[in-house]
């Protein structure tokens, strides 16, 4: 979809003749349902994660408070 629309910029801008994304059947991606943790199975995670010694433990933390996605977690040091 991006590319889609990076080309048909182009072709708007006479950058481009025409726009080959255009004949390229595109899937909609189905979106996901998220039910997020309520504060008790959040606490119960962290408590588990603490008794383990889970050497992950603060990103655990910085994820569930700051709302973080979990991609983002390993790039704090």
């Amino acid at each position: 979809m991006t590319l889609r629309a990076m080309l048909s910029n182009a072709v708007r801008e006479e950058n481009l003749p025409r726009n080959v994304a255009t004949n390229v059947k595109m899937s909609v991606p189905r979106k996901r349902k998220v039910k997020a943790w309520s504060v008790d199975e959040a606490r119960a995670f962290l408590e588990s994660a603490r008794t383990r010694q889970d050497p992950m433990y603060p990103a655990y933390v910085l994820v569930l408070v700051l709302g973080l996605r979990l991609g983002k977690a390993p790039g704090f040091r």
